[in-house]
């Protein structure tokens, strides 16, 4: 049922295309040192949920080679894609910059305790690991939208003006990254509408943050959860139905029975996350 990656790759390669031009368009170009000038500082506390929302980001970003190196074994090195992949990589390398400036010159994380878990998480490896290409595209579409709210609301919760800043632009890149890959996924329902449902359906009962390798990941995220910055809600009301609203899952038709299957699936799962929310 599923397409070749092959075919989904040759066939999505000009939509591609027209993506990463309209992402260049779109998105301004910003540098680190800008965002927090050198000699920048003042001590900042915060408390025990965001000083977690603050070190699972940072770490996610830090962790970036292993999603590179999954995407391009995945996507492939050569031609628009692996334009884009490197491209990306240049981009997502710059939100652990500019966080670790900000948090180096406001004291807001023990920088030893920050630092041995970089080591851990890095020394680590551990990605998500899609096993197909549209299912490579699905997570990613989830996982930056998922990623561009942690940011978004970290910031919000940050009583900094500086930090919000600076969680602002990174969430703004990753909302930016979220939109290309939500338009490859959606062409990919438009051609392979049967495969893309049962792609959705593996990876919303599958999906798991990539910061899921980090150390304590558990007890972090039940703090990010209680303080409102990222948890079941949050994955359910800003990630997964938006999404999936895009992509006009409830109402698409022709459907064959492995796929319907797979939609009832997806909405039975969403309302079990409600209620557990």
């Amino acid at each position: 049922m599923y397409p070749s990656d092959e075919e989904v790759l040759g066939k999505l390669a000009p939509v591609l295309e027209e993506a990463f031009e309209t992402h260049l368009r779109r998105r301004r170009d910003w540098f680190a040192h800008d965002v927090v000038p050198p000699g920048a500082y003042e001590q900042v506390d915060v408390e025990d949920g965001v000083a977690s929302a603050l070190y699972v980001n940072l770490l996610t970003e830090d962790n970036l080679p292993y999603y590179s190196r999954t995407l391009l074994n995945l996507l492939g090195d050569e031609g628009v894609w692996g334009g884009w992949i490197r491209r990306w990589t240049a981009e997502e390398g710059q939100h652990s910059i500019v966080l670790r400036d900000w948090i180096r010159a406001t004291g807001a994380l023990d920088l030893d305790v920050l630092e041995r878990g970089r080591m851990h998480q890095v020394c680590g490896g551990r990605v998500p690991e899609p096993p197909n290409v549209l299912e490579a595209l699905t997570y990613v579409s989830f996982q930056e939208k998922a990623t561009a709210v942690a940011h978004r609301n970290t910031g919000k919760a940050l009583g900094n003006e500086l930090g919000r800043s600076v969680m602002q632009k990174v969430a703004a890149d990753e909302a930016h990254h979220y939109k290309l890959y939500c338009t490859l996924m959606g062409a990919g329902h438009e051609l392979w509408p049967d495969a893309a449902m049962i792609a959705v359906w593996e990876q919303v009962r599958r999906f798991a943050m990539p910061g899921e390798g980090i150390e304590d990941f558990d007890a972090h995220s039940a703090a990010i959860s209680d303080v409102g910055i990222f948890g079941a809600e949050q994955l359910l009301t800003e990630v997964f139905e938006p999404i999936v609203g895009e992509w006009g899952l409830e109402t698409a038709t022709g459907l064959g029975t492995d796929a319907e299957r797979a939609r009832s699936r997806i909405f039975r799962r969403f309302e079990t996350v409600r209620r557990r929310a």
